[in-house]
Formats: C-alpha cells, structure tokens, sequence
C-alpha cells in the first residue's frame, strides 16, 4: 500500500502511477530528448519477471488494464518498445530491451496471435475507454473485445517486430530473418484487412470474424 521509489515520470494527478502506454507514447513522442535517464527508469520500472517459479520464465513490459481488463484482453504492452527504442545507447538497457523484446514477441505469437487472420487480438490501444470506443453491450460482456482485432494495437507489434529485425541484426541473431518475414506478413495483413476502400480509412478495429466495423482512429 505504500509508494515504491522511482525517478520516473508519473502519468498525473488523479494518476500518480507509471503506466505503460502513457509513458511509452509521451517517451516516443519527445520526453525522451528532455530527460533519457527519468525516461528509462519509467521503462525499467515496468518490466517484470515471472513470478511463478513453475510457469514458463521471461522478461516483459507490464501490461496496463484496459476498458475489458488486462492482458490477454489489451494486448498493447508492446507499445513499451516504442518508447524504448530511443533510449538504446546504453548498453545495459539495450541489453535488457532485446531480451524483453524477444520474451514478448514469442509469448504474444504463442498466445494473441491468429494465423489465419494474421493478426494480433486485443483491445484498441489509443481509445482505451470502452464506452467511446465499442458498442454498448460490451460493457457487461468483454468477450467481443477479447476476440476482435485493433489495427493501432496491430500497428505496434509491426513496430516491436521493425525493432527486433534491427537489433537482432546488429547481434548477429539469425532470428533476424523470421522476424522480418513475421513484419512484412503482418503488415499485408494490416492494409488488407483493415483498409476500407469505399471510406479511404483504416478501420479501427474489425470483429473476430473479419467483420467491418464502421469505427475510425482519429490519432
């Protein structure tokens, strides 16, 4: 019940917490460039083991809840890597971001990703507030969330996998190939499911099904 201490940005007020897509997006977007050490705190403070001595091991960013609930249902956690990829000059956490990015990468494949759609599952990432950004019903039944598909939340794992290509590169992992090919595939499927020709948009989300949501990111 008491604070843990941090030199990290916090996300406000009513907020005095360090969320994961709050501060990844506002590290991406510039705090980076005005305070890198408090910028990589933040980061370093929302990553975790497993606590779990029995369940598989790794590193990963924390997941923040979401309208539906927490991962698996919001699945954005890898907008970490967003705000992390500017802050790789130093060794040791560019170190611990590879190890990070490669333990999500394969749990999401494992667990959020549908082959035959080709696509990653979960709640929309920018609007996370369900009443503005699902219909009605879904407040008292989130199962619809869960099984949909968010093109900003699509978006960000082709980023984390853009990422992975180029630091597994300058490590001469040869997972460098598959995550190239899993990026280029992902991004077909992105403009092939998501883009709707008649409107000249990019569907914020589509249902389980593939169905077309008339439903639009602004951001």
């Amino acid at each position: 019940g008491q604070p843990i201490p941090c030199q990290c940005f916090v996300t406000g007020l009513k907020w005095p917490y360090v969320w994961t897509r709050d501060l990844s997006y506002a590290i991406d977007l510039g705090l980076w460039r005005f305070d890198p050490a408090r910028s990589r705190n933040g980061l370093a403070f929302k990553l975790s083991d497993v606590r779990v001595p029995s369940a598989p091991q790794g590193l990963y960013p924390m997941q923040d809840t979401g309208s539906g609930g927490s991962w698996p249902i919001s699945t954005d956690r890898v907008v970490w890597f967003l705000g992390a990829r500017h802050l790789l000059g130093d060794p040791a956490f560019a170190d611990k971001v590879y190890r990070a990015l490669t333990d999500t990468l394969a749990q999401d494949q494992h667990y959020v990703f549908d082959a035959s759609m080709g696509l990653y599952r979960g709640e929309t990432s920018f609007l996370d507030w369900r009443e503005q950004s699902y219909p009605g019903w879904t407040a008292n039944d989130v199962r619809f969330i869960a099984q949909s598909y968010a093109l900003s939340t699509n978006v960000l794992h082709y980023e984390a996998l853009q990422l992975a290509v180029q630091m597994a590169e300058r490590r001469h992992d040869p997972k460098a190939a598959d995550y190239r090919t899993r990026a280029g595939e992902l991004k077909a499927a992105i403009n092939t499911r998501f883009w709707r020709g008649d409107r000249g948009l990019y569907m914020s989300y589509i249902g389980s099904d593939g169905m077309p949501i008339e439903a639009y990111d602004l951001l």
